[in-house]
């Protein structure tokens, strides 16, 4: 009674303030019932009235609240409450911390256009009131526990372009039209229609192929069964169609009227019989090329393996002049007949995959360039199998069986001795739901430290332990890193035939978190900027100021962290490399770091210089402003920009390249000299490229230019202005899209 009561006084007193006050009083008292039951709130959260006051995460027009956006503010306890009542809302996108159910009063926001709940903890059915906000644009519910049938009265949202319901535990089957009930196959504007990673049963609806706007379907990994209807032929400018994991009977589709599709998967699936040549007609279906777990993406891919496909299959009159690869693993393709066409040759190539082998045609392309490209891959790939083979066969027991305490490091700053007892019990034991990461290194866990202190605790697997002597090393250069801008050590372990780093908790994840959509951080245009203004700081702190200076070796999106406020901190130094002397290039042995973002010229001369690290950057400063991944789909990052660039006679013509997630709140000037500077990083000369002091000081001029104080908070763009996205909101920027064809 008395929380009811507190609430009610709030609603009182808010009636009373805001009669002087630039909120609308009805706003205002449902924002102070809501700050009344929500905990952990932005500081700023103060006084009588929010949109004067400008509240954190609150936008009023007209004094009306018309966008809620709490991302990376942490708030707790945040059950949906009052906020139906904003009946001016527009954006209801990036609130991560929402839980319990989705009431039906949702359904009161008609003036609504982005509801993106990606992430949260909901649960139960989506309410059948969804179906009553008529100016939904953007509507992605994915990764919560939704369950129960998809409402039907999703179909009568007529501007809906989106609709991303994938990764919950959605069941029945897909609701279409009768003459009673609406269905998604009268969504006539829709062009992404994600419901994959759920429970859905039953057929794939014929009448989907009536919704000719239809640019990317994701059914996979549900239950549906039945075949495949033919008039998704239909689906002229559909880009990607993915059906994998289902229980589909009869044959593969013919999709020839398909004339944009690009990617195509249909694996695990129980389809049978022959194929039809025609399904690879389409122009631009491209390919996947795959060797020693290096993917080189082009754009498009046709994979059809673990199916119950037969017969012969005759590709020597097939029009694709793009199809590079195609995948029939796992089946009983009996006869195949390759030719050339188009100038691109159709090879047989085998590869072998756990004592199995496959059939894979790959297309041999006539592009010096593209071949060179391919050969480095393979040779580093070669390398890195090797490196890992002797990894494994390295026997580190002996060296490791005994106890290292902090008196064992006379070097060490700051940084104590955890015993193995201590961590098991702050991560209950090493639990799968305490587990925030993992990688090649191992499994990274969230843990809680008796002070309450929550940190990061990164464990070596069996084949990545290092010896007694390289662990105590890399521990004392650690321990001496101390940055605003550089992720802290906190502490270590080596005991039991156990290594462990435990780290400062970076509550945001990593930078590609936000990039690719899984964060549900909107990264607009100012936020880029602040990122990479971070990130260089942090590296400039590491060349310049460290002692030694260490050169990181590994810079790229997965290892820049967002910590609580959005700050970027530089993380993993598994590779990094201390310096004596700045001015000299160090010659190694073996070359490391991530394909993509590696110096060539240091791949070609195994000199490592700190000049290596700012190549690095500036592919990252590319993906920042892009959103394209350094090879992705036969598109290298480089050459995108490079073209876009000598292409352009106007700073206008460069917002083709701009990742259409950032909205158009962007200096053209401030474009340009971003670009400039991501370029001179990315140098093929390292002595071209600046340091990266310098580096930080264009950053810093180009946002004061921006308008921006270097100390200010965000600016947001709205959804509004984004433009084409395909695939999942995997928060996703709101959400930030997946890149596909013609971005």
């Amino acid at each position: 009674m008395g929380k009811h009561f507190q609430a009610f006084l709030f609603v009182i007193i808010a009636q009373i303030l805001f009669i002087a006050g630039e909120t609308d009083p009805g706003d205002g008292a449902v924002l102070f019932s809501i700050k009344a039951s929500w905990q952990n709130l932005p500081r700023n959260w103060i006084g009588s009235d929010p949109c004067g006051s400008g509240w954190d995460g609150i936008n009023c027009t007209n004094s009306r609240v018309t966008s809620m956006n709490l991302e990376g503010m942490n708030i707790m306890g945040t059950e949906f409450g009052d906020i139906p009542s904003l009946s001016e809302l527009q954006d209801l996108s990036n609130n991560r911390g929402f839980k319990g159910t989705l009431p039906s009063s949702i359904g009161s926001l008609t003036n609504l256009s982005a509801l993106i709940l990606v992430g949260c903890s909901f649960f139960g059915p989506i309410p059948e009131s969804i179906g009553s906000l008529q100016n939904l644009v953007y509507l992605a519910l994915n990764k919560n526990s939704f369950s129960g049938p998809i409402p039907n009265s999703i179909g009568n949202l007529s501007k809906l372009d989106r609709l991303d319901l994938n990764d919950n535990k959605l069941n029945g089957s897909i609701p279409v039209s009768n003459a009673s009930l609406s269905g998604l196959d009268m969504l006539v504007n829709t062009k992404h229609l994600v419901l994959n990673n759920n429970q859905l049963t039953g057929g794939i609806p014929s009448t989907l192929g009536y919704v000719q706007t239809l640019m990317v379907v994701r059914l996979d990994s549900n239950f549906l069964n039945g075949s495949v209807p033919s008039n998704l032929n239909n689906l002229t400018i559909l880009k990607q169609l993915y059906l994998s994991n289902n229980n589909l009977i009869g044959s593969v589709p013919n999709l020839t009227g398909m004339n944009s599709l690009y990617y195509v998967l249909m694996e695990r699936t129980q389809l049978e019989g022959g194929i039809p040549v025609n399904l690879f007609n389409s122009s631009n279906l491209e390919n996947v090329i795959d060797g020693y777990g290096v993917y080189i993406l082009t754009n498009g891919i046709s994979l059809l393996s673990n199916n119950q496909l037969s017969g012969n299959l005759n590709l020597s009159a097939s029009n694709s002049s793009q199809l590079g690869l195609l995948d029939l693993q796992n089946n009983s393709i009996t006869n195949l007949e390759l030719g050339t066409g188009n100038g691109t040759e159709l090879k047989l190539a085998e590869v072998k995959s756990s004592s199995k082998t496959g059939i894979i045609i790959g297309a041999a392309v006539g592009s010096s360039v593209l071949v060179l490209l391919l050969l480095c891959v393979g040779v580093y790939a070669l390398q890195q199998r090797r490196r890992v083979t002797r990894a494994l066969a390295h026997n580190t027991s002996a060296s490791l069986n005994h106890e290292m305490r902090s008196d064992s490091f006379p070097h060490l700053k700051g940084a104590r001795c955890f015993s193995f007892e201590e961590l098991k019990k702050c991560t209950d034991n090493f639990s799968e739901s305490k587990q925030i990461g993992s990688g090649g290194y191992g499994k990274v866990y969230r843990g809680t430290l008796d002070t309450g202190r929550l940190v990061a605790i990164k464990r070596a697997q069996p084949g990545s332990l290092q010896g007694a002597n390289e662990f105590k090393t890399e521990i004392e250069l650690l321990s001496r890193i101390h940055h605003k801008n550089v992720v802290g050590l906190v502490g270590f372990c080596c005991s039991k035939g156990e290594q462990m780093l435990i780290y400062e908790y970076i509550p945001n994840g990593t930078l590609i978190d936000s990039l690719s959509g899984k964060s549900g951080i909107r990264m607009d245009w100012m936020r880029r900027l602040r990122v990479a203004l971070d990130a260089a700081r942090g590296l400039s702190y590491l060349h310049e100021l460290a002692n030694p200076p260490i050169i990181h070796r590994d810079v790229k999106p997965s290892n820049i962290l967002l910590d609580d406020n959005l700050n970027a901190k530089v993380a993993d130094f598994g590779i990094s490399k201390p310096i004596s002397d700045t001015g000299k290039s160090y010659i190694t042995t073996e070359v490391k770091g991530t394909m993509g973002y590696v110096d060539p010229e240091y791949y070609m001369t195994q000199q490592l210089t700190q000049k290596s690290d700012v190549y690095s950057f500036g592919i990252v400063l590319l993906e920042l402003i892009t959103g394209i991944k350094p090879v992705e789909r036969r598109k290298n990052i480089l050459w995108e920009v490079k073209k876009a660039m000598d292409n352009a006679s106007d700073p206008s013509e460069l917002l083709e390249i701009l990742d259409p997630a950032m909205g158009r709140g962007t200096s053209l000037v401030c474009l340009e000299k971003f670009l400039n500077l991501a370029m001179s990083c990315v140098s093929e000369i390292s002595r071209s490229r600046p340091k990266m002091g310098e580096v930080v000081r264009e950053i810093e001029n180009i946002i004061q230019e921006a308008g921006s104080n270097l100390n200010s908070q965000f600016v947001s763009f709205n959804l509004s202005s984004f433009e084409e996205h395909t695939d999942s909101f995997d928060s996703s920027v709101s959400f930030v899209p997946f890149r596909g064809e013609g971005h």
